[in-house]
């Protein structure tokens, strides 16, 4: 077994990152020390083992209830939890036990909803992901990266949804047994905006709405769990670029989410990291600063400066953890798959 210092385990979340999977795996193959990656579907649809068949996927999950289990949930939603319960009474219609088999169907909240009562079970398959890094790689690091598409309701939901459940938690807890949780960094999001997808959808005006609501409902989450720190960077991809690159079909975004994922975890640690450290970083982690000395008493002192509140943006102590208790609320507002009201 070849050891090495970090290993990736990639999510593909939803449908469409799926077509980034020929593009990296290509690359992987014709490079003489490839990449150390695991690859995994997960999506609120059926299992997809012929993708693992082939190659494509190193293993695939679904957060998909089966018929009876849907049933009881619409039944008796209270015995899943005041958040499931919420769900299904705002959800309505929408969630039959016939209609919940067809996935999120471009509705964020059915994906929550989904993820609620399998999120036990996920947490103990992505356990059994690590095992897998573990015995190939033999890491010391495993960095998570969600490949997505911020206009779906699976992906967009579930970007959110994990980065939110690989804070420190319960999930986490389950997820990583029998490992240190330093072994699990803070995962990278690779988002492709849905705008290609909305223009083709110009003549269903309802649909072209859920995808534009979606991507700015994910836009609004990655914003606040960037503010608590679970993700590290979240890197957007479009159909074109002021270089005069255009992508107008599936494949081709597809392609070219494959290839930046790929050469990102080539050299994420030779060349990005020690970039990002002088450049991107100290922008971030300074953010707060405009211009004005901060007095320092010896009690302030002793506290992160990310606890520190009358010095500028960043998020006070008390205000992350009143933002923990809240930012699962679901407020459906924007069609929003975790809350992001900290007012109270």
């Amino acid at each position: 077994m070849p050891s090495h210092q970090t290993a990736f385990l990639n999510l593909i979340l939803g449908g469409s990152p799926m077509l980034a999977l020929p593009t990296f795996h290509r690359l992987r193959r014709s490079d003489s020390t490839p990449v150390p990656a695991y690859t995994v579907g997960l999506d609120t649809e059926a299992a997809k083992p012929d993708s693992v068949k082939s190659g494509l996927l190193d293993n695939s999950l679904s957060i998909r209830l089966p018929e009876d289990l849907a049933r009881t949930l619409l039944a008796t939603p209270t015995n899943f939890g005041k958040m499931a319960a919420t769900l299904v009474a705002r959800l309505g219609h929408l969630v039959s036990p016939i209609a919940i088999q067809h996935g999120a169907r471009t509705i964020r909240p059915i994906c929550q909803l989904l993820f609620e009562v399998a999120k036990g079970t996920l947490a103990a398959d992505l356990n059994g992901c690590i095992d897998a890094i573990m015995r190939r790689y033999g890491c010391t690091k495993i960095v998570p990266v969600f490949e997505t598409s911020f206009g779906g309701g699976t992906g967009s939901a579930l970007t959110s949804l994990l980065a939110w459940n690989f804070m420190p938690g319960s999930f986490r807890r389950r997820m990583l047994q029998g490992y240190p949780d330093s072994l699990l960094a803070k995962p990278f999001v690779f988002g492709v905006e849905p705008f290609f997808r909305a223009d083709a959808n110009r003549g269903d005006p309802n649909h072209e709405s859920k995808i534009l609501a979606n991507a700015m409902a994910t836009r609004i989450e990655l914003t606040h769990l960037l503010h608590l720190d679970a993700i590290d960077y979240v890197y957007t991809a479009s159909k074109s670029n002021s270089g005069g690159v255009s992508l107008s079909t599936n494949d081709e975004v597809g392609a070219m989410l494959g290839a930046s994922v790929y050469f990102f975890e080539k050299y994420l640690d030779s060349q990005i990291r020690p970039r990002t450290a002088d450049r991107a970083d100290v922008n971030r982690f300074a953010a707060w600063y405009r211009g004005a000395d901060v007095q320092i008493t010896a009690t302030v002192a002793r506290t992160s400066a990310r606890n520190l509140n009358d010095s500028g943006d960043e998020l006070s102590r008390d205000a992350q953890l009143r933002f923990r208790e809240s930012v699962m609320q679901s407020t459906f507002n924007g069609n929003h798959a975790i809350g992001t009201d900290v007012s109270h």
